[in-house]
């Protein structure tokens, strides 16, 4: 959906700069014989997004079933396991995925916990089309595919009859785009550095194609900017860590339990009781009394 429409125009050159939310999707599969799962991030679309999902967890586990929320990042994805079920929560918010997945889970009834926290950081393209000195930018697209389709289509909106319009730059990631123009010269770079780095190429490009390079009058004209991956929140590391430490107490408890249910096997084990001395003086033993018995383990003495 298109946010923001800017048109500028100056004596040699027409910039329109489009910004568009769209970022790379992110979907999960589950196993239909246990609670494993299989998740895809920073994928072009939806489509794509749950293909790979479902091919990654049949590949790994079997036979599974695609789950619902297919988002687009940036976003956090909480998986929620309570015995045989997982619910999977998606927000910007990571706290509040896991708080809305562990809230369904407990409406069950069930023992439930944090049992995978990912973040889809995103992904965002620009590009650059255009007809001879006119220029057309479509930024924060969550496909190439999309960036330029845009901004084509700007360009053939403006173009006349006989101009074609081409596509000249395709980028991902953070992307400073800008352009200068004065009379007859006009210029636009594309920098990976700053937005300061991508106007001063502009300007320098702008002054060496200007007829009279000591009395140009070229100028900054516009200047837009292209979103990079979008990191987690810090609280995300947080909940990161204490999802973890539960899982490690569980599988530590899990342990325990299967280790007590586990068949040990007895011992057999005898003992005599003295009774008295001998007329010799010895010590008398009365009969040695013999039987099974269960072994003992230290961490018994501990419980």
């Amino acid at each position: 959906m298109r946010q923001q429409i800017l048109k500028l125009m100056s004596v040699g050159v027409t910039a329109a700069l489009f910004s568009c939310s769209a970022f790379a999707w992110t979907a999960t599969a589950k196993s239909r014989s246990t609670t494993e799962t299989y998740t895809v991030f920073d994928a072009d679309s939806p489509e794509v997004a749950s293909e790979k999902a479902m091919q990654g967890c049949k590949r790994d586990y079997g036979r599974c079933d695609l789950m619902e929320h297919i988002v687009h990042g940036p976003v956090a994805v909480a998986l929620i396991t309570g015995q045989d079920t997982v619910f999977r929560y998606t927000n910007q918010d990571p706290e509040q995925a896991v708080k809305n997945g562990l809230q369904a889970c407990r409406q069950q009834r069930l023992d439930c916990f944090v049992s995978g926290l990912t973040w889809d950081q995103g992904v965002k393209w620009i590009s650059v089309a255009g007809f001879g000195s006119h220029k057309f930018v479509s930024t924060n697209f969550g496909t190439s595919a999309d960036a330029q389709a845009d901004a084509l289509r700007s360009c053939r909106t403006d173009a006349k009859a006989g101009e074609t319009c081409t596509i000249w730059h395709t980028e991902s990631g953070a992307v400073w785009y800008a352009a200068a123009s004065g009379r007859g010269a006009s210029a636009y770079s594309l920098s990976f550095k700053s937005a300061s780095d991508a106007a001063q190429t502009a300007l320098r490009k702008c002054i060496e194609l200007a007829k009279n390079a000591t009395k140009h009058d070229c100028k900054v004209s516009h200047e837009v900017a292209n979103s990079g991956p979008v990191l987690p929140p810090k609280r995300f590391a947080v909940l990161h860590t204490q999802m973890q430490h539960e899982l490690a107490r569980r599988a530590q408890t899990q342990k325990g339990q299967q280790t007590a249910s586990e068949p040990r096997e007895k011992i057999w084990r005898c003992t005599q009781d003295t009774n008295g001395l001998n007329d010799d003086g010895s010590v008398r033993y009365d009969r040695p009394r013999c039987r099974w018995e269960e072994p003992v383990y230290l961490e018994d003495l501990r419980n």
